[in-house]
């Protein structure tokens, strides 16, 4: 229910990760069960815009169960043919993107603002950052093939490497039990991350300070470049 409705006057927005894991350890859930409720929930927000015009265009009003029923039809099927004559709202509709930011998009990427909102609502592929100090990034690619991982080399950096699919498939147990994970080879770092360090372009000798360091990963890969 609190998906399903905007947050009212005074009223703070839901933390959705925080509410989901609140959630399922409160209740004994199968482990099939916590996988489609947790996928559901994500789901349904991630295709918000979408989902939200659906609803109206059904006359449904706030009713939860018909979110569900229309995320469980529309998950697999194509953008709906629905009728909306402004481009940033064909693509609100399509790639469930704000209005304003479809907007924007349009106005700053002109005919490449679809595919990049296709590419936001997309799953990204998992990043992984070779660590310098400790190994180099074919010496992780190997590593990583070895214990059956299918990963590759990335273009968007010289410590990037990708893995194909889902983790979860070859490694159920999580990212912490790959090989070289304990001794350091390597971080979880998206390549947009490891660009930002390329850029500062930082030396051996040179002191670096991050004004906006979160839980530090950029900070530990710029201190790999200054050594």
């Amino acid at each position: 229910e609190r998906v399903g409705r905007p947050p009212g006057p005074g009223e703070a927005g839901v933390d959705i990760e925080k509410m989901v894991r609140k959630v399922l350890r409160r209740e004994q859930f199968p482990a099939a069960d916590r996988k489609y409720i947790a996928g559901t929930v994500y789901g349904i927000v991630s295709h918000w815009q979408r989902l939200h015009v659906e609803r109206q265009l059904l006359g449904d009003g706030d009713e939860p169960s018909m979110l569900l029923q229309l995320w469980e039809q529309q998950k697999h099927c194509a953008p709906s043919p629905v009728s909306i004559p402004a481009r940033a709202y064909r693509m609100a509709f399509d790639f469930c993107v704000p209005p304003h930011l479809a907007a924007e998009l349009v106005k700053d990427w002109g005919m490449r603002a679809e595919s990049i909102a296709a590419a936001c609502l997309g799953r990204s592929q998992l990043t992984l950052r070779a660590n310098p100090l400790k190994t180099t990034r074919e010496e992780l690619v190997a590593q990583l093939r070895g214990a059956g991982v299918p990963v590759k080399a990335s273009e968007v950096s010289p410590w990037a490497v990708t893995i194909a699919g889902d983790l979860r498939a070859f490694v159920p147990q999580g990212i912490c039990h790959l090989p070289g994970y304990t001794e350091g080879h390597f971080e979880v770092q998206d390549g947009g991350s490891q660009q930002i360090v390329l850029a500062v372009r930082a030396q051996p000798g040179h002191h670096v300070l991050d004004f906006c360091c979160g839980t530090g990963g950029k900070m530990l890969a710029l201190a790999g470049c200054v050594g």
